[in-house]
């Protein structure tokens, strides 16, 4: 967190966890975004909106995030549909599929 409180100023901060979240049982995922959000409150500059801004993504905005992510670093946004690509991601515990 140090590392974060030097180099970014601080910002309202939304974090997404993936499928790594999703795929455990009972009140697991729940707890560890819990200690993640005191994590950031009590040790950085950032402020969470609410508690909806540390949550587990679904497989439709993950997917979403990745599209945009891939585009972006091959500098297609901006361009048309036609010319961005697609993804498919393929992970043991999710399958996410981008395409255009």
């Amino acid at each position: 967190m140090e590392f974060l409180n030097i180099f970014i100023p601080p910002h309202l901060l939304g974090l997404g966890a993936t499928a790594g979240l999703r795929s455990l049982s009972g009140n697991t995922s729940e707890e560890i975004l819990e200690a993640v959000r005191n994590l950031i409150k009590e040790k950085s500059d950032f402020k969470l909106g609410d508690d909806d801004a540390v949550a587990v993504l679904d497989g439709i905005q993950e997917g979403s995030f990745l599209w945009v992510s891939i585009n972006y670093l091959l500098g297609n946004l901006g361009k048309k549909y036609g010319e961005t690509v697609g993804v498919i991601d393929l992970w043991i515990s999710t399958n996410v599929l981008c395409y255009k």
